[in-house]
């Protein structure tokens, strides 16, 4: 890797080398005034990348970001001024009237990109805080529609129905268009979340207020064995930290947990380590049960259940929510099986025994 870095720079200072040479020889001064301003907007450049990846632009743009087009582009403005009057006729001396009309277009030029700078800002701002006003109603959705299913399932609760609004789904593409991304996941997430609500629902409107505590106990399970990017708690924190960022300015996002290195470093190393266990396991419960193909659902959860009786995965899984990270162990070990078993296929979450 070294050698590979110490190469590209020894290449990089010829040609840079040559590169100035050729300048110098076509254009003498002038073209040491172009191979600085060249070098220079580079390191500006390179300066920049590094302040964006550390940042520290966010930092900047959060303390600073509302003031700094006002100074940057008049301190650009004046610079090309200097250069071009510097590489182009540098002997030509200029005269007073010139300087004073000079400075009084720039002045103008000051004038007019403060004031149509102050109306965008204003603008965006206006727009930035309207999006983030209804990812807060979707927020504020999520949270009371949790708190009714709650009180039906575990406080007797006995409404007519469970009411939400029906435009949530507006409110998620306003929270899209905050963050300039698509996010189908999370999307995933909030429709099993309504469509909990509604199956609910159907039960209520029965009666059967009984029906509708088992749909939601359900839910929470499912929740717990979920290999989804986002579960129902973190959906709503995803929603929650976009709100808090975007507010001061901020365009990085929080990692999704699951998604998380030091999780994601877990996961390969215990499916690794596990797989031979998982893949045997699945054989013999197919053998032992003469299955020919079985479906990866109840699978998933036993494995899940029978690896948390290690004490291993134990100190993994030391909150209910951490067993999301054995099912996505177990979950990664069933894809490793189409491609490394010798006696078992797996495809479109069905397994099958290979002749």
């Amino acid at each position: 890797m070294k050698t590979r870095l110490t190469t590209r720079k020894i290449i990089f200072i010829i040609l840079d080398s040559l590169i100035f040479a050729i300048i110098i020889a076509l254009w003498q001064m002038q073209g040491f005034y172009i191979f600085y301003s060249i070098h220079l907007i580079i390191c500006i450049l390179y300066l920049y990348n590094a302040c964006k990846k550390s940042g520290i632009i966010d930092y900047l743009n959060f303390q600073f970001g509302y003031y700094a087009p006002i100074i940057i582009v008049p301190i650009l403005a004046l610079i090309f001024f200097f250069l071009l009057t510097n590489c182009y006729r540098p002997d030509e001396v200029i005269s007073k009237s010139d300087s004073i009309n000079f400075y009084g277009s720039f002045l103008s030029f000051i004038g007019t990109f403060c004031l149509g700078y102050f109306i965008y800002r204003k603008g965006e701002s206006n727009r930035v805080d309207e999006k983030i006003s209804k990812c807060k109603q979707l927020l504020n959705c999520l949270e009371t529609t949790d708190m009714e299913m709650m009180r039906v399932a575990r406080y007797g609760y006995t409404p007519a129905f469970i009411d939400y609004d029906a435009n949530w789904i507006n409110y998620f593409y306003e929270y899209e268009s905050l963050i300039h991304s698509t996010n189908s996941e999370l999307k995933s997430t909030l429709n099993k979340h309504f469509k909990t609500i509604n199956d609910m629902n159907i039960a209520i409107t029965k009666g059967d207020y009984k029906t509708a505590s088992k749909i939601y106990e359900a839910s929470i399970i499912d929740d717990c064995y979920s290999v989804s990017k986002y579960n129902q708690l973190e959906a709503k924190l995803c929603i929650s930290d976009a709100c808090a960022f975007k507010q001061y300015g901020f365009n990085t996002f929080k990692t999704c947990w699951l998604e998380k290195p030091e999780i994601k470093k877990t996961i390969d190393e215990y499916s690794n380590a596990y797989y031979p266990i998982i893949e045997t396991y699945i054989w013999n419960y197919m053998l032992k049960n003469n299955l020919k193909n079985t479906s990866n659902h109840q699978l998933e959860r036993e494995i899940t259940d029978w690896l948390l009786q290690n004490d291993v995965f134990k100190q993994i899984a030391k909150f209910p929510s951490d067993k999301r990270i054995i099912v996505k162990i177990v979950f990664t070990c069933f894809i490793m099986i189409n491609k490394q078993s010798s006696r078992l296929s797996y495809v479109w979450g069905e397994f099958s025994l290979k002749n």
